[in-house]
């Protein structure tokens, strides 16, 4: 009874992310089929690391990256990952360009490589400048470049930060 009244209290507090009315930049009403899918992998209380974990999940995620790859015209060797939002997919994409620049970062760490600088437009998500700061880059090594006003990196700005 008590837990029960607890719940109540969370749901009244709660914003109400699911009511049709709700719009927000990142999501908004309610998906049944995702609600259906929120269930199912609630219930069954996994995580999608490792096949031996999750087998059905592992197969369906490979099968619609899979898919996803196909339709946007990359080739059948390109691979894909699903990650929870946007700064951990920015957070990721550094992570990559980090490594395919310097791939030796991976046995030797940070020491003894090149110091690395991150540019990005001056109107870049705050996730890059916390990615800067995770992956070991420093967050005063994440450059913004002035942007026009269609949004485009002034290229000048770019060299000039380059040539520093």
């Amino acid at each position: 009874e008590q837990m029960l009244e607890h719940c109540k209290r969370v749901i009244e507090y709660s914003v109400k992310t699911g009511h049709p009315c709700f719009f927000n930049q990142l999501y908004m009403g309610l998906e049944p089929y995702s609600l259906v899918g929120a269930w199912l992998t609630d219930s069954l209380n996994t995580n999608n690391h490792v096949y031996e974990i999750a087998p059905v999940f592992a197969v369906m995620e490979i099968s619609v990256i899979k898919k996803l790859c196909s339709k946007l015209g990359f080739p059948e060797t390109a691979e894909g990952i699903f990650c929870p939002g946007g700064s951990f997919s920015n957070l990721m994409a550094v992570h990559l360009a980090r490594f395919r620049s310097n791939p030796d970062i991976a046995n030797q760490g940070l020491w003894g490589m090149p110091k690395m600088r991150l540019y990005c437009s001056d109107e870049a998500h705050y996730s890059l400048k916390k990615a800067g700061l995770f992956l070991g880059i420093g967050m005063n090594n994440v450059i913004a470049i002035k942007t026009d006003d269609r949004g485009r990196m002034l290229t000048d700005q770019l060299d000039a930060q380059i040539n520093k």
